[in-house]
């Protein structure tokens, strides 16, 4: 499905999500709740017109939002949600940077869609493409405030629905078991089976968060199966800790803000 074609389909959302993504950058922690409901409602107007051609790979949820689904008729896991946190970093994709920034976004959410669908061929935008429709701060702001609207999404109503996908998306972007996922926060494994039953408590969330938002990063910074590896590898910028030792320690925030300065993100569209 090409930019244009997308345009054509759902110029409203693509809109709706530019001017919710500018807002947010100049502060208005309002429009980044409005930016996850905006990209809510794209995912599912795509996944609809995804179904209209192709009724054996999308089927709708039990809360009447649209999944894919594999050539048995089982649902691909954790769909929504990790649609949800690819929506985190879409705004300071390489795709934005080819196609402008509403664009950019509606592209970013075809190449996750295509990565849920086995057998599909990745869509991957060319490398080395600076990010550049604000500045370095106000895009820095953007995505701490996108990171904040999505951990109280996840606490929201019945966080179970929400936050216990976004664990698994961890466990799967960092390859980590539970027992190592624990020690990201400092609980036991058993605490872990049980946020993955009911729900990562409210304390927990932010952090959570963070993470979400670490990886989603890392993953459009690296090379496909790098990700893992990265994070296991001492550095001398974090003190000869690794990533996932810094999580550890709490200090998830630092982190994100290190790995938010290695994006061209300095100069202003």
């Amino acid at each position: 499905m090409t930019a244009g074609r997308l345009e054509r389909l759902f110029g409203r959302e693509i809109r709706s999500l530019e001017s919710a993504v500018r807002r947010v950058a100049q502060g208005e922690r309002s429009a980044a709740r409005e930016y996850l409901a905006c990209w809510r409602l794209l995912t599912n107007r795509v996944l609809g017109l995804i179904r209209d051609q192709r009724p054996d790979i999308v089927a709708e949820g039990p809360g009447g939002q649209l999944l894919l689904i594999d050539i048995k008729g089982h649902r691909v896991d954790v769909t929504s949600e990790r649609l949800l946190a690819a929506g985190l970093t879409a705004p300071f994709s390489g795709w934005v940077a080819r196609l402008g920034l509403g664009r950019g976004i509606a592209v970013r959410l075809i190449a996750e869609i295509r990565e849920c669908v086995p057998g599909a061929v990745p869509l991957v935008p060319p490398p080395g493409l600076g990010v550049r429709w604000a500045s370095g701060e106000a895009m820095r702001r953007a995505l701490q405030l996108f990171g904040h609207a999505l951990a109280e999404e996840a606490g929201a109503d019945d966080p179970g629905t929400k936050s216990a996908p976004l664990l698994k998306g961890v466990m799967e972007l960092f390859e980590l078991d539970r027992t190592e996922l624990a020690s990201l926060f400092g609980v036991k494994r058993q605490a872990v089976e049980q946020w993955e039953r009911r729900g990562v408590p409210a304390d927990r969330q932010a952090k959570l968060a963070t993470i979400v938002a670490i990886g989603q990063l890392l993953r459009q910074k690296l090379r496909p199966g790098l990700l893992p590896g990265v994070a296991r590898r001492k550095a001398s910028a974090y003190q000869g800790r690794t990533m996932l030792q810094m999580i550890a320690e709490d200090r998830h925030e630092e982190l994100l803000k290190s790995i938010r300065e290695c994006f061209d993100w300095a100069a202003t569209a």
